[in-house]
């Protein structure tokens, strides 16, 4: 690991536009007519067809005691976030998905401290617990405006996406645990392998092919599930892994900070409302992740 480089944070600018526009499209995606479900299925089977030219090499680098984790790194890192999410933003607005999803780096701190062994750091208590006190004021936040999309009886759709972040923590965790001596691409392609198959089995099993015969705005959805796919997995998780092989865990997660700006931005300009109480939530899981990196 050496000192982050200019094209290191060019990476980092490209990396949190990438992710932090993946909500509005998955609600774009979802707005034409695709089911949770099967944009997740279709999200993880266009990832794996962006990942296919590296597939023979990486299967090489990898031995059989690794796949366990890499399974779970499949699992935990994409698969169930891609549902959690998808089903979510039936509900939620993609904007306060972002401003969520900005948990993940206090999750990760929780579960290495509960399932890895991680060293306690009492002076990190005080990030976990603000960044955890904004997410539950958006969770509970009450609104009379149909606009707000975590009001009433929305508010367990805004737990999906907390559970998505502990997801990214085990991920994380287990990529720094036990595939460290892989690389980014080998880690990413295989790990991805493990979905792929599940999802496609899906979508041949499910109504897919109907849907899309007989509802032409699929088609239009289409696209935005291949930007989710080849970029917003299978390029960004490349990316994070490399960055943060090439400079530090810290580094890479400052992307945190810049996602929810990304698709804030994005939920705005397709006029999503936001009340003031989802900004100040936003600010102390912002600062929550500033004093638990301190």
């Amino acid at each position: 690991m050496g000192k982050p480089k200019a094209i290191d944070y060019a990476t980092l600018l490209l990396l949190a536009f990438i992710w932090g526009s993946s909500f509005i499209l998955m609600k774009k995606a979802l707005h034409q007519g695709l089911a949770p479900l099967q944009l997740a299925a279709l999200r993880m089977v266009m990832a794996g067809f962006a990942l296919s030219p590296l597939l023979y090499t990486a299967v090489r680098s990898v031995k059989m005691k690794d796949l366990k984790y890499l399974i779970v790194v499949g699992l935990t890192g994409s698969g169930i976030p891609a549902i959690l999410f998808a089903i979510a933003q039936t509900h939620i607005n993609s904007s306060l998905a972002g401003i969520l999803n900005a948990l993940t780096p206090l999750s990760t701190f929780l579960i290495g401290i509960a399932l890895f062994q991680v060293s306690f750091q009492r002076n990190k208590l005080l990030g976990v617990l603000l960044g955890l006190a904004g997410a539950l004021q958006i969770v509970f936040a009450q609104s009379s405006s149909t606009h707000i999309s975590t009001a009433g009886n929305n508010n367990l759709y805004a737990l999906l996406v907390i559970i998505a972040t502990f997801c990214y923590g085990i991920s994380v965790n287990t990529v720094k645990q036990y595939c460290s001596h892989l690389s980014a691409p080998v880690i990413t392609c295989v790990s991805m392998l493990m979905l792929f198959i599940p999802a496609l089995s899906y979508l041949l099993l499910s109504n897919f092919a109907h849907t899309y015969t007989t509802v032409p705005s699929i088609r239009i959805s289409l696209w935005f599930v291949a930007f989710l796919g080849f970029f917003g997995t299978a390029l960004a998780n490349v990316l994070y892994f490399r960055i943060a092989q090439r400079t530090s865990a810290l580094f890479a997660s400052s992307v945190t900070y810049m996602m929810p700006l990304v698709a804030l931005g994005w939920g705005v300009a397709d006029g999503e409302i936001l009340m003031w109480w989802h900004l100040l939530a936003f600010g102390c899981i912002i600062f929550g992740i500033y004093i638990s990196n301190k």
